[in-house]
């Protein structure tokens, strides 16, 4: 990942608490709530708001809406680095998957690859992010694909023509003393990674 955001993006997530990871319920059940995850990661990147110069990190803003009219419906990313009213300053869109449900994941597998291609690398819409970060929790997300050969083909024909999405996967979170994400169960893979893993 050849992001100068790198550092402070990872940093944030591991400074993500287990809670917001796994939410125990009332009923001693343990929810992995996507929403909370992402509420909380946007929480400690806006911490570090001044490492992103001047840039505005925002959850959830419907592109489609106010300034790319052929997005189409349910192209929301997780969260956005960048500016609003200009193009000039797209710099990360992040999509994320918390789920332990594994067929959930992988009916999402497609849908968010595709929104992160849409944002970084698509020559007719030319939203034109430099990056486009797909954090996938509890599974190893190759060995999910290998699961449904349809979702691998059309995942592997998006990542093979895009120069931009990378991968961080955590198949089994830990976490250190204090609760937090230990940066050792991420596994990042670089665009140049994805490729060769997918087969491109």
């Amino acid at each position: 990942m050849n992001n100068e955001f790198h550092d402070v993006i990872k940093d944030s997530l591991c400074n993500v608490e287990k809670k917001y990871i796994e939410q125990i319920t009332v009923t001693s059940r343990t929810k992995y709530n996507e929403r909370v995850f992402c509420y909380e990661l946007y929480h400690q990147l806006r911490r570090k708001s001044e490492e992103f110069k001047n840039l505005t990190i925002s959850g959830e803003a419907v592109k489609s809406e106010f300034q790319f009219k052929n997005l189409g419906k349910n192209k929301t990313p997780d969260i956005l680095i960048h500016n609003f009213g200009t193009i000039e300053n797209n710099e990360v869109v992040i999509e994320v998957k918390t789920s332990k449900n594994k067929q959930s994941v992988l009916q999402g597998l497609k849908k968010d690859i595709l929104v992160l291609d849409l944002f970084t690398d698509n020559t007719t819409l030319k939203i034109d992010y430099k990056l486009g970060l797909y954090i996938v929790f509890h599974f190893d997300f190759f060995e999910l694909l290998n699961e449904n050969e349809k979702i691998k083909k059309s995942v592997k024909r998006i990542l093979c023509k895009n120069k931009r999405i990378v991968l961080w996967n955590i198949p089994e979170p830990k976490y250190c003393k204090d609760n937090k994400l230990d940066v050792a169960s991420l596994k990042i893979y670089t665009n140049e990674d994805l490729k060769k893993k997918i087969g491109c």
